[in-house]
């Protein structure tokens, strides 16, 4: 079984490479485009919407050809693709390339939780947490890459780089990886009926409320902490890529120990504590430049943000599927990629008429919320005998 594991795990960690590669020049290419805080929101969310039109599709073609190939395919695509943002000589079409970078990157993402499916299900023990952690210790990889190509090499450069170097370890790999694939005939896949928030029961409408609340934080640092770094705290583009990797870290790490630290305080104590410790960070983070030694204390906050928010999704929808199973799943999931979808042009939208610091401060009530959340559906997270599995927002 770890023969047939490990060529997943290289795509895995590839996925956040790639990521991160591109988070720590969002910054650049806002620049080379001359875009506002609002129209890189908006460009960023044609990302998400990319993103959107591969989930609807995705689960489809890996029913029709198999999750293997399209986790190749959608790999080659998505280091493809990666460099076309550099390229964009305006903002709309800077819009249109990240769409077709979204829709690529959508395609890899749900090919890759769904081989992880198989694989978990052929081996008869929990491995999407691992996983999950390969993915963000390739986004701690790709933002310390970044971070030193950010002071050596032009966007476009560097990223043609890390294009190359993706194309030949998956292709490296794509034949070990084929090779453990199902034919597609065999496979059966259960389709949920059709249900809503409404249909749900109480418990599961509030977990698809942390769902939303979890991942419109943990993005809105993906997405704007390199900025917020370099613009309001003054740090080079190698230092801010360094503070965006310092949160990766402590999410890798976070997600890695989940299941040990669930057990301990149990899935209330998780999420409640990892909320207001989130909520701390945030708010230290986004007025650091106000606070004596602010960038290293807006690094510190950004670890703090990590290691809290990184197993809140995991609980969510790990809870949702004990409670009510596939269709409750299909309803949490979804929430966290309109939280995405809406966090990319709301910060956008409040950093361009009040700051950006002040659009960064108020996710803090979203995390709040999920404490809330928390507290009211405690005596439903209990701990369980089996671990939870910490599936990531990727």
């Amino acid at each position: 079984m770890h023969h047939s594991r490990y060529p997943l795990n290289i795509f895995f960690f590839l996925a956040g490479f790639a990521s991160a590669n591109w988070t720590v020049r969002v910054p650049a290419v806002k620049e080379h485009v001359g875009a506002s805080a609002t129209e890189l929101g908006l460009v960023l969310l044609c990302m998400s919407l990319g993103g959107l039109v591969a989930m609807s599709q995705g689960g489809r073609l890996c029913v029709r050809y198999g999750t293997r190939p399209i986790v190749v395919v959608a790999g080659l695509g998505t280091f493809l693709a990666l460099p076309l943002p550099t390229l964009a000589p305006s903002v709309p079409v800077l819009g249109l390339f990240l769409a077709v970078y979204g829709l690529m990157y959508g395609f890899f993402n749900i090919a890759l939780n769904s081989a992880a499916v198989e694989v978990e299900k052929a081996a008869g023990r929990p491995v999407m947490s691992g996983l999950h952690g390969l993915y963000s210790t390739g986004a701690l990889g790709g933002a310390l890459v970044g971070g030193l190509a950010a002071a050596r090499l032009t966007a476009l450069s560097h990223l043609a780089v890390i294009a190359a170097l993706g194309v030949v370890v998956a292709l490296a790999f794509a034949r070990l990886l084929l090779a453990r694939a199902e034919p597609p005939a065999v496979r059966t896949v259960a389709q949920p009926k059709r249900s809503g928030l409404a249909s749900m029961g109480p418990v599961v409408r509030l977990l698809a409320v942390v769902a939303f609340c979890t991942a419109f934080a943990e993005y809105s640092n993906n997405d704007w902490a390199v900025l917020h770094l370099g613009d309001d705290l003054g740090a080079s583009p190698t230092l801010a890529a360094y503070g965006y990797a310092a949160y990766e870290c402590a999410i890798a790490v976070t997600r890695l120990t989940g299941g040990k630290l669930i057990k301990i305080v149990g899935e209330a104590g998780v999420l409640v504590g990892g909320s207001l410790l989130a909520t701390a960070g945030i708010l230290v983070s986004a007025w650091a430049a106000a606070l004596p030694g602010g960038l290293l204390l807006a690094f510190v906050a950004y670890v703090a943000v990590g290691l809290g928010v990184a197993n809140l999704y995991p609980i969510a929808i790990a809870r949702a599927g004990a409670l009510g199973g596939p269709r409750a799943v299909s309803v949490v999931a979804p929430m966290a990629t309109i939280g995405i979808l809406i966090e990319r042009p709301l910060v956008g939208l409040l950093a361009d008429h009040l700051s950006l610091p002040t659009a960064l401060s108020m996710v803090a009530l979203l995390t709040v919320l999920a404490a809330v959340v928390g507290v009211w559906t405690r005596r439903e997270l209990r701990p369980r005998q089996r671990a939870v599995e910490a599936v990531s927002v990727c």
